[in-house]
C-alpha cells in the first residue's frame, strides 16, 4: 500500500533510547514521520521496543516508516512498522513501503529415532519456502540405563531452561515496563528551643603571651640663655691713675648692658712734644647683663659708661670729646639654647598605645573558631614598664616602653557541643511529639557563654530540631498503585511534600505492579 504526502523526517542518533524516540514524536504536527537509522541505534535494535512504538504511533494516529538496515527493517516488520531501504524512497509521492522480509530461521523439529544406525537425513524434510528443517536429534539412552532416569534428567534439564527464560523474561521487563518514583518529605514540626547545659572535658587549653614595645618623642622642652662675653679697652684721659672697680657697667648707647669682670687701673695720659695728651688705656671683660643672643654686640657698639663720676675723672678735662671705652672686637657666646624634656603626658600617651595595641592583639588572639567553643576568660590589665626617672630627662629625644599581657583560653570541639546537643535532644522523651520521629538531622544549637570549671566547660544551648510524621513505605505504595500522578498527590495530601516521578516520561500513570514502584521518605533510605 502506497502512502502519500511529505513525511517529516526524525534522524536517531546511536544512543537514543526508545523513550526518546517517543518524546520526539509526539513534539511534532505531521501526520507521517519516517525514523532515518543511519547505523545501529538502541531504539531500533530491540523488537519489544519496536512493537511499544509502533503501539504509540496507533494511538496517536500518526504513520511511522523506518529507514535503516536489513535487520532493523525485519524487527520493525515483525513490529508492524513500514520500512524502506533509503530516505529517497520513503520520501518520494506515493512511497511503496518494502514488503516484509521471509522468515529466515528455520523451523526445529524434534526426532525420535530408536534405529541408532538409520541415517539422520532420513528423518530430515524440507519445510516450503525454508532452507531446510533443522533436525534436533534427542539421545537415547545408555546401555543398561533404566527409561525413568532418562526421564528424570529431561525434567531436570527442562528445569533448567525454564528457570534461564524466566530470569531473562524478568530482566528484559525491567528493562522496559513502566517504573515509578515517589518522593516524600514527610511533614515536620518545628521543636524548641529546648534549653540545656552541657558539661563537656576540655579539649586543650591554649596559653597566651603577648608583648609590645612602642617608642614615645619628648614633647616637652626647657630654654637655656647663655650669657654674652668679650674684652672692651678702657680710656684715661687724665694726668693721674684712675681705678675702675670690678661690676662697673657700661653699654651700647644707654642700652644693652655689660658688666665689667674685675677691677682695673688705668693709667695716666701723658702729654705729648706737640702739647697733646696721649690717653691711658687698660683692658678688662665683660659679660652682657642679660643671658642670650642679645647680648652679642657688634665690635665699637659699648661705648658708654654709666657711672658718671668715673666718666668725670677719665675726661680729665670737661669737654673733653675723646672717647673713653671701646670694644676693639664683637661680643660673643650670647645663646638660646632648647633642650628636650620627657613629661609626664609624654608617658601617658604611649602607655596608651600600647595598652590599644595589646587591645588589637588580644581580639586577634581571641577571634571567634567556628570549629571551636572558648569558655568565657578574664583578661586583666597588661603590666606597662616606665624606667625610674623617666619624666623629666632632658636630652633625651625619644624613649621606649614594654606591655606585657598573659591569660589561657580553653576549649571544646564545636563538632562535640552539636553532637551532645543532638544526644540532649534525642534523649529527652518530652522533646518529640507523639506519633512523630524526631529527624536526627534536624537539630541546631544556638551556643551560649561557655564557662570554665575545672578540667572541664559548660556549654549552655539552645536546641532547635524537627518531628516528622512516620510514614509506612508499603502503606504509601499500596495506596497509590495504578493513580496517576494528580490522583497519587491528593491521595497523599496532608503528609508532607510528595513528588512523583513517571518512567518513561510518556507514562500517565504509576504502574500497578508494586515491585516496579518505589517509595522514598526522607530521612529514611529507600524503600526496595
Amino acid at each position: 500500500m502506497s502512502v502519500a504526502g511529505p513525511p517529516q523526517l526524525l534522524y536517531l542518533e546511536p544512543d537514543d533510547e526508545i523513550t526518546t524516540v517517543v518524546r520526539r514524536l509526539r513534539e511534532t504536527n505531521a501526520e507521517r514521520i519516517v525514523l532515518v537509522a543511519s547505523g545501529r541505534t538502541k531504539a531500533t535494535s530491540s523488537a519489544v521496543a519496536l512493537r511499544l512504538l509502533a503501539g504509540v504511533a496507533a494511538d496517536e494516529g500518526r504513520q511511522v516508516a523506518l529507514v535503516a538496515d536489513a535487520a532493523a527493517r525485519a524487527m520493525a516488520a515483525e513490529a508492524g512498522i513500514d520500512t524502506f531501504a533509503s530516505v529517497a524512497e520513503a520520501s518520494a509521492d506515493g512511497a511503496v513501503p518494502l514488503a516484509p522480509p521471509e522468515p529466515r530461521r528455520a523451523p526445529i523439529r524434534v526426532v525420535r529415532d530408536a534405529d541408532p544406525a538409520r541415517p539422520l537425513a532420513a528423518v530430515v524434510s524440507s519445510a516450503p519456502g525454508l532452507d531446510e528443517t533443522q533436525a534436533v536429534p534427542v539421545s537415547r539412552p545408555a546401555l543398561g540405563e533404566a527409561p525413568e532416569a532418562t526421564q528424570a534428567r529431561s525434567r531436570r534439564f527442562a528445569v533448567g531452561v525454564a528457570a534461564a527464560l524466566a530470569l531473562i523474561a524478568i530482566a528484559g521487563l525491567a528493562a522496559v515496563l513502566p517504573a515509578a518514583t515517589v518522593r516524600i518529605t514527610a511533614a515536620a514540626r518545628a521543636i524548641g528551643p529546648l534549653s540545656y547545659t552541657l558539661e563537656l572535658p576540655i579539649e586543650e587549653v591554649e596559653e597566651i603571651d603577648i608583648e609590645v614595645t612602642q617608642e614615645g618623642t619628648a614633647g616637652g622642652e626647657s630654654i637655656e640663655l647663655v650669657v654674652a662675653g668679650g674684652v672692651v679697652t678702657f680710656f684715661n684721659w687724665n694726668t693721674v691713675q684712675v681705678e675702675v672697680p670690678g661690676g662697673t657697667v657700661v653699654s651700647v648707647d644707654g642700652g644693652t648692658a655689660f658688666t665689667t669682670a674685675e677691677t682695673i687701673r688705668v693709667g695716666p695720659g701723658q702729654f705729648t712734644p706737640d702739647g697733646r695728651v696721649q690717653a691711658g688705656q687698660a683692658d678688662v671683660g665683660v659679660t652682657a647683663a642679660d643671658p642670650g643672643p642679645g647680648g652679642n654686640v657688634a665690635a665699637g657698639a659699648i661705648d658708654t659708661i654709666e657711672n658718671a663720676f668715673l666718666r668725670a675723672v677719665l675726661r680729665g678735662f670737661p669737654n673733653n670729646p675723646e672717647a673713653l671705652i671701646v670694644n676693639a672686637a664683637p661680643t660673643t657666646g650670647g645663646a638660646e639654647i632648647t633642650h628636650p624634656v620627657i613629661r609626664q603626658e609624654d608617658v601617658d600617651a604611649v602607655a596608651t598605645a600600647v595598652r590599644t595595641e595589646i587591645a588589637a592583639e588580644v581580639a586577634e588572639a581571641t577571634e571567634t573558631d567556628p570549629e571551636r567553643v572558648y569558655a568565657a576568660v578574664e583578661i586583666g590589665e597588661p603590666a606597662i614598664e616606665v624606667p625610674d626617672g623617666l619624666v623629666g630627662t632632658q636630652d633625651q629625644e625619644t624613649f621606649e616602653l614594654i606591655g606585657r599581657l598573659s591569660f589561657e583560653r580553653a576549649y571544646v570541639l564545636a563538632e562535640d557541643v552539636d553532637e551532645a546537643a543532638g544526644r540532649a535532644i534525642r534523649g529527652d522523651p518530652s522533646a518529640t511529639p507523639q506519633g512523630m520521629t524526631l529527624d536526627v538531622g534536624s537539630a541546631e544549637a544556638d551556643i551560649g557563654d561557655a564557662q570554665r570549671g575545672g578540667g572541664r566547660i559548660e556549654v549552655p544551648v539552645m536546641v532547635r530540631a524537627s518531628a516528622i510524621a512516620q510514614l509506612d513505605a508499603a502503606v504509601v505504595r499500596d495506596s497509590v498503585l495504578g493513580l496517576t500522578r494528580d490522583e497519587a498527590e491528593a491521595a497523599l495530601d496532608g503528609v508532607g511534600s510528595v513528588d512523583v516521578e513517571l518512567w518513561p516520561g510518556w507514562v500517565d500513570r504509576i504502574p500497578r505492579l508494586d515491585w516496579r514502584v518505589t517509595v522514598e521518605i526522607a530521612g529514611e533510605s529507600p524503600s526496595p
